[in-house]
């Protein structure tokens, strides 16, 4: 199916590999809605694309406040009345430190960068997603979390709950199936349900 005219909100549309994602859409014929915490930087982009003003909606939100998602949800719901595709892109790094070393703090702020914006940006959009009977969502991981490194701890266990395990031994069953390790380079997605750790 073509992405002509679809809408794909793009979180984290600033960073590197959200402008790469934002210019392969754009050239596909897509509408966005472009999500980022800086709207310098969404202005630099939305010229870089160089897109019809009909074709894109900005919306600057830091997605780490769980009141934030909902409004950029009801953002694009008004500009152009749903959504088909939702690309998680937000990133964030953190490492150096043992676990000894490392502040609870720091582990709570990747919590909140990569695990709790996850469950805010899909409550918001996901029922939007549901009302189309059509959707897609990519959320992005990374090698680190299926082989981590040494002190990298507090990043591992924050991109570590996108990936899932690999298949027990015996037949898999036909319902659903896990992609390899070797197929698992550069991102993950989650099984649904997941189950979600308590907040706090």
């Amino acid at each position: 199916m073509g992405l002509e005219n679809r809408v794909a909100v793009i979180t984290g549309a600033t960073g590197g590999l959200g402008r790469v994602v934002a210019r392969g859409l754009a050239d596909a014929g897509a509408n966005l809605a472009l999500i980022s915490t800086s709207g310098d930087n969404l202005a630099v982009l939305v010229n870089d694309l160089s897109l019809a003003q009909g074709r894109y909606l900005t919306h600057a939100a830091d997605l780490t406040d769980p009141r934030r998602a909902p409004e950029a949800a009801a953002a694009v719901q008004a500009k152009f009345g749903r959504v088909d595709i939702l690309l998680h892109l937000v990133g964030g790094w953190a490492g150096g430190k043992t676990v000894v070393q490392l502040p609870a703090e720091e582990m709570a702020a990747m919590l909140r960068q990569h695990l709790w914006s996850t469950l805010y940006v899909a409550q918001a959009f996901v029922p939007q997603l549901v009302a189309n009977s059509w959707g897609r969502i990519v959320v992005v991981s990374s090698p680190l979390a299926t082989r981590p490194a040494a002190k990298s701890a507090v990043y591992t266990v924050a991109k570590e709950w996108w990936c899932p395990r690999p298949s027990p031994p015996g037949p898999r069953p036909r319902a659903r199936s896990t992609p390899s390790p070797r197929r698992r380079k550069k991102r993950c997605c989650w099984p649904w349900p997941r189950r979600w750790p308590a907040a706090g």
